[in-house]
């Protein structure tokens, strides 16, 4: 077989090339095509389905995670599922998302993060999702409502209670044709807004955040879920203020349960393999083999989950396909799937 290149072997997957923006992805559901549901993000998926029961309160979350660990892409995935959008999905994926709720009914409000107050950021996003969903008739009240507020100077702020109170309104209305029972928001990018609130602490935008997860937590049978996405801990962000400020952020984190998204080794494997989706039959057979032996030293050596090693030896003594999932240590999991 004539030697191939790098290049060659890779068929590198469009989604992994370029970062999900969940206001420009959410009205293309082909942007999770190739996605990869993991044990990991079935777990999460199965946390966040708790408070979907009427007397749960646990509906305020926060995913942390490094640059690139997935979160708005999972953020995405599961305004498509709450947003009622799940039957659009990409079918491979539906299929791996079976036994997952996908009847939450909420609406998505789907905010990017930026360095301005929060207050106003959510806002905008909250008009954005009532005017996609608005049908013919009478402009909404809550519309007006919204666009009032927006409109004051920059330098008046808007309170926690007064944005609290268009959330309730914009729900209500959400709810009236029967397609929605509540809201679901989602803050991409919260690092930007907590950083802009510590160098404004007079804005007030971390006790808006308090007041959003008290009022999810209230919000019985008209579920309101607020989901906030962190590159790193409340605390980091709070570094420059006072040890009392800091201890008053800390609380406020407290009100939201939080969600690590950094997969386990094994799972990670499999994400980098979907990824590179390594063309298999230009390998040379030398590779193969011993990227397989470096497979079994690391089984032995108990890098993998003791169910994955029975199933790869199980799998090599029956000579069947990985199906897409592999199964080599990390110095080859770079190469195979």
């Amino acid at each position: 077989m004539p030697e191939s290149s790098i290049a060659q072997l890779f068929n590198i997957q469009q989604r992994y090339i370029r970062s999900v923006n969940l206001e420009r992805d959410f009205g293309d559901p082909s942007a999770l095509d190739g996605y990869i549901v993991t044990p990991e993000i079935k777990q999460m998926l199965s946390r966040i389905e708790t408070g979907l029961s009427p007397d749960s309160s646990q509906r305020a979350w926060r995913i942390t995670g490094d640059y690139g660990s997935g979160k708005s892409s999972f953020a995405l995935l599961l305004a498509h599922l709450f947003g009622g959008n799940a039957e659009h999905l990409p079918s491979k994926l539906k299929v791996s998302l079976k036994g997952v709720n996908q009847e939450a009914q909420l609406l998505p409000v789907l905010v990017n993060g930026s360095r301005e107050a929060l207050g106003r950021t959510l806002l905008s996003a909250l008009r954005k999702a009532i005017l996609e969903i608005r049908t013919k008739g009478p402009v909404p009240n809550i519309l007006g409502q919204i666009e009032s507020v927006l409109e004051r100077p920059e330098a008046d702020e808007i309170t926690a209670s007064t944005i609290v109170d268009l959330i309730a309104v914009a729900s209500d209305y959400a709810s009236r044709g029967g397609r929605y029972r509540g809201l679901l928001i989602v803050l991409d990018e919260l690092g930007k807004s907590l950083e802009y609130s510590a160098l404004h602490p007079g804005h007030q935008d971390v006790f808006l955040l308090q007041a959003l997860a008290e009022a999810a937590a209230r919000s019985g049978k008209r579920p309101l879920y607020v989901v906030g996405l962190l590159h790193q801990g409340f605390n980091v962000y709070a570094e420059s203020l006072s040890q009392h400020a800091q201890k008053e952020w800390e609380k406020v984190a407290g009100r939201f349960d939080e969600l690590v998204l950094a997969q386990p080794l094994d799972q990670t494997s499999i994400l980098i393999a979907e990824a590179l989706s390594v063309k298999a039959s230009r390998l040379p057979a030398a590779i193969t083999k011993s990227a397989q032996g470096e497979m079994e030293l690391a089984l032995n050596l108990g890098w993998y989950p003791p169910d994955r090693k029975s199933s790869h030896r199980r799998l090599r003594s029956e000579n069947r396909s990985w199906s897409g999932t592999i199964f080599f240590s990390p110095v080859s999991d770079l190469l195979f799937k």
